[in-house]
C-alpha cells in the first residue's frame, strides 16, 4: 500500500515535469494558413482553393495521470471494421479529416511510467454527406408593409436541409439578420413568413446554412418604408374634461379624403427601363408612299423606353394596379426591292404613352400603354442603279397603344412580350397607315 502511494506521488510529480516541458500536439493534421476556418462543435470546415474542406474533431475525457494517448480509429468497409489510423497524442482530442462514412475510435490511456493504464470503450460515430444548398429564386422581390400583416416569401433551389439555419440579412451585412417567424423548409422549396414588426424597411438577401456548414445567399428582397398614421392631435385638457367648442371640435367639417376610409398610403415610385427587339408589320393605308413599301414584313428594329411608376394600389398577395407614365423610342430600317428600282427608308418614333400595369402575382404582369407620338422618316430615297436620289424628310404625328406580357425572372430583371400599334396622321386622309411593332425584349424595373 506504501508503495502504490508512494509510486502515485512520483507519478504526479514526473507528470507535471513532463506537462510543463512537453510541446502540445494539438492537430493530427495540419491547417494550412491560408484556409478560412468555420467552427461548429466537433467538427471544422475549412475553405480554400479546392472548396470546402471538412476536418472532425475526436475527443474524451482526459485523465490527470496519463503521459499519452493512442488512439485507433477504423473504418466500416462492407460491413467489416478495418483499422485507418493509429496515432499518439498528449491532448484528449484528435483532428482528422474524413470522408462520408461509419467509423469507431478507441483510445488506450498511457500513465505517467508510459505504461498502458486502462483501454476505453468503442466509440462509433458516422459521417455524414454535407449538402451545399442553392437558392434558385424567392419571390416577391418587393414588399411594402403598409399592405399586409405579414410576408411571405417562397424560396425555390436545392438541397435545402429541413434543418437548416434560413434568414433574411441586410444586403451587403453578415450580421445575424432575421429569423422567420414561422418557415417550413423541403428539399427544393422553403416557405419563409414574418411579421411586419420585424422588418425595417431596406434592402435583404435571402441566406441559408445547412447543418453540415456550407451556405449560399441571393439577393435582393426590398422592403419600403413603413408609413405610420399619426392620428388627430391631441389637446392639451385635463382628463374627464369636455372640449368646449371652437375650430376643432368639427363644425363645417365636411369630411376630407381620408374620413371613413383607410388611410393613404405613399410608396416609392418604381423606375422601370427596356430594350427590345422591334420589327414592322404594315397593316392598313399607304406606308409614307404610293406603291413604295409594299412588304408584309420589315425585320430591322429596336425599341427603348424608359417611365417611372409612382402609383400603385392593391395588396401584395392579390391583384396590384401600377400606374405610371413613359417615353419610348423606336427605329426602324424599311428597304424594298423592285424590278427597276430599290427603295429605302429609315424610321425614328417618339412616343409619351401612359402606362397601367396589373401584376397578376410578384412575377407576371400585363401592360396596357396609350399615348401619342412623332415619327420621323428620313434618308427616305429610291436607287434606279445610278446611286440614290436626293433623300426625302417626313414627319407625322401619331396615334399609339401597346399591349404586352411581362415576367421577372430575378431581383429588378425580366422578360417582355407584346406589341405596339402606331396610326400615323397624314394631311391625305385617304392614305392614313397603321402598323403593328411586334415587341421581345428585357426590362429592368426598381
Amino acid at each position: 500500500m506504501d508503495n502504490k502511494k508512494h509510486l502515485r506521488g512520483l507519478s504526479v510529480l514526473l507528470f507535471l515535469c513532463l506537462a510543463l516541458g512537453a510541446p502540445s500536439a494539438a492537430y493530427a493534421q495540419e491547417t494550412k494558413s491560408e484556409e478560412t476556418v468555420y467552427e461548429e462543435g466537433d467538427f471544422f470546415i475549412a475553405w480554400n482553393d479546392g472548396g470546402p474542406r471538412f476536418i472532425q474533431r475526436l475527443s474524451w475525457n482526459h485523465s490527470e495521470l496519463a503521459l499519452r494517448y493512442e488512439v485507433i480509429l477504423e473504418e466500416s468497409l462492407e460491413g467489416k471494421y478495418t483499422e485507418l489510423l493509429r496515432q499518439t497524442t498528449r491532448e484528449n482530442f484528435l483532428i482528422v479529416s474524413l470522408r462520408p462514412g461509419k467509423y469507431r475510435y478507441q483510445v488506450g490511456v498511457y500513465n505517467l511510467l508510459d505504461q498502458n493504464e486502462y483501454t476505453m470503450d468503442w466509440a462509433a460515430f458516422e459521417v455524414l454527406n454535407a449538402l451545399q444548398p442553392k437558392i434558385d429564386s424567392f419571390t416577391p422581390v418587393e414588399f411594402n408593409p403598409n399592405t399586409g400583416d405579414q410576408l411571405v416569401i417562397e424560396v425555390k433551389g436545392q438541397d435545402m436541409d429541413a434543418g437548416a439555419d434560413i434568414r433574411l440579412r441586410l444586403h451587403g451585412d453578415a450580421g445575424q439578420g432575421l429569423r422567420p417567424a414561422s418557415r417550413e423548409i423541403r428539399e427544393k422549396s422553403a416557405r419563409l413568413v414574418f411579421n411586419n414588426e420585424q422588418l425595417a424597411s431596406g434592402s435583404y438577401d435571402v441566406y441559408i446554412r445547412n447543418p453540415g456548414g456550407l451556405e449560399d445567399t441571393q439577393g435582393t428582397l426590398i422592403v419600403r418604408p413603413q408609413e405610420t398614421d399619426p392620428g388627430p392631435a391631441v389637446s392639451e385638457v385635463d382628463e374627464g374634461e369636455p372640449d368646449e367648442g371652437g375650430p376643432d371640435e368639427g363644425e363645417g367639417d365636411e369630411g376630407g379624403p381620408d374620413e371613413g376610409g383607410e388611410p393613404v398610403h405613399s410608396r416609392r415610385p418604381d423606375i422601370i427601363i427596356s430594350a427590345e427587339y422591334a420589327p414592322v408589320l404594315p397593316l392598313y393605308g399607304v406606308l409614307f408612299s404610293e406603291n413604295a413599301f409594299e412588304r408584309p414584313f420589315f425585320p430591322a428594329g429596336a425599341a427603348l423606353r424608359a417611365g417611372i411608376i409612382p402609383f400603385k394600389l392593391g395588396k401584395t398577395e392579390g391583384l396590384r394596379h401600377y400606374f405610371g407614365a413613359e417615353l419610348g423610342a423606336s427605329w426602324n430600317m424599311l428597304e424594298e426591292l423592285k424590278k427597276k428600282y430599290k427603295i429605302s427608308a429609315q424610321v425614328w418614333g417618339i412616343r409619351l404613352r401612359v402606362l397601367y400595369q396589373l401584376w397578376f402575382n410578384q412575377n407576371l404582369a400585363l401592360n396596357v400603354r396609350l399615348g401619342a407620338g412623332i415619327n420621323i422618316i428620313g434618308d427616305f430615297y429610291y436607287d434606279y442603279g445610278k446611286g440614290k436620289d436626293a433623300t426625302l424628310l417626313g414627319i407625322y404625328p401619331s396615334l399609339d397603344m401597346g399591349l404586352s406580357f411581362q415576367r421577372r425572372i430575378t431581383g429588378t430583371f425580366g422578360i417582355e412580350v407584346g406589341a405596339d400599334f402606331s396610326h400615323l396622321l397624314s394631311a391625305d386622309d385617304s392614305s392614313q397607315p397603321g402598323y403593328i411593332r411586334p415587341a421581345a425584349g428585357v426590362f429592368w424595373q426598381f
